[in-house]
């Protein structure tokens, strides 16, 4: 009868963000298998719980565990000689290798990486990491087809993980297929909102077609929601650095641009035209009448700069997560801040309201009537 080694292990301490249980299991059953034999996993919250039934693998795990903590520790010339002494008693531990051709890679070794990153996939086809690694060592050497390859192996044998996915839109953008990077950098997103990565390239795409307010938009996003990872220090720097570009080219179109941009806009949306559309922003604004006619002149001009702020930088009706520091933590959607922000200056600033420009005078007096009924 083979022995029983039980490991448990807590997700909340570990990188686990946008991967489901299932995926979980799949990472933990990739590192701990051997010769076919794959461990037992059961997830209860919090905790992850690992049987080790392979009498090799128990074997060697303690010095397994010494190694990875000699490689958290920059200490690779033990953790590798206590490897290879591994790779010794269990010639098909694919981790092993793995982990040796990462070492290799730090190291500025990328063929010798390549070599046991291979041994590696030999011993398990389906190891997420050693075909993550082979593929950033190919994207470093600008072959970005063969990286694609083994990124695009991943997704085949885990399904959607956010990091191969914005792997595999970042050799699409270097490839110049901007479209289909798009596609990838946003699938990333939706896996995990936290990963700032997908956002860097999802705005670059953007800028790259020219749409620079939707770029601004994304970068705002990323830094608000994402969330800073050790295996990826500097990424939220460049996104700030990203956002004052954006924001200063943004600054730099002339006002005959935006003119154009609104002629369009007010051809899209003819005042009053589409009843629905002049209902819902009828009840946006009369939510944004309740919120700010009793506020203090100065408080309603602050609201109206802050979302003037935001407008010169563009607001899309059909996006959501604009933030407005006036409003605190709260997100409106692009309708909804279209509508606060014709309230807001209507309020403040009644003398320029149309040069806004924005063709909602039917659905503001259809607010104005509902909110003065309520008030008599």
């Amino acid at each position: 009868m083979n022995n029983k080694l039980n490991i448990k292990v807590l997700k909340s301490e570990n990188d686990f963000a946008g991967y489901d249980d299932d995926q979980i299991i799949k990472h933990f059953i990739n590192e701990y298998s051997y010769n076919g034999n794959a461990p037992e996993i059961n997830i209860t919250g919090d905790i992850i719980n690992i049987v080790i039934t392979d009498d090799s693998i128990i074997g060697v795990y303690d010095d397994y565990s010494k190694a990875l903590y000699y490689c958290r520790d920059n200490k690779l010339d033990e953790a590798k000689s206590l490897l290879e002494e591994i790779i010794k008693k269990c010639p098909l531990f694919s981790e092993a290798y793995r982990i040796l051709g990462q070492i290799s890679y730090q190291r500025g070794n990328n063929d010798e990486a390549i070599n046991y990153c291979i041994d590696a996939l030999r011993a398990n086809p389906s190891n997420a990491w050693a075909l993550l690694l082979v593929g950033n060592i190919y994207n470093v050497q600008q072959d970005y087809k063969t990286a694609l390859d083994f990124y695009k192996k991943i997704i085949s044998y885990h399904g959607d993980n956010a990091i191969a996915l914005n792997n595999i839109g970042t050799m699409y953008y270097k490839l110049n297929e901007k479209s289909t990077a798009k596609d990838y950098f946003e699938r990333s997103i939706n896996k995990d909102p936290t990963y700032l990565n997908a956002y860097q390239g999802l705005a670059l795409t953007l800028a790259d077609e020219g749409d620079f307010t939707e770029a601004y938009h994304i970068v705002n996003k990323g830094l608000d929601v994402g969330i800073d990872k050790p295996q990826d220090p500097g990424v939220r720097q460049k996104l700030e650095v990203l956002k004052k570009s954006l924001s200063d080219y943004i600054a730099t179109i002339s006002d005959d641009d935006r003119e154009i941009e609104m002629a369009n806009y007010r051809k899209a949306h003819p005042d009053g035209e589409d009843p629905n559309e002049t209902l819902m922003m009828s009840m946006y604004m009369e939510c944004a009448l309740e919120e700010l006619s009793e506020l203090p002149d100065k408080a309603k001009k602050a609201a109206a700069m802050q979302i003037a702020q935001q407008g010169l930088h563009g607001i899309r009706p059909s996006n959501d997560g604009y933030k407005i520091k006036f409003f605190g933590d709260r997100e409106f959607n692009g309708y909804a801040l279209i509508a606060y922000y014709y309230v807001s200056w209507a309020l403040a600033f009644p003398q320029d309201l149309d040069k806004l420009g924005l063709p909602y005078k039917k659905a503001f007096n259809l607010a104005k009537n509902r909110y003065d009924s309520k008030k008599h």
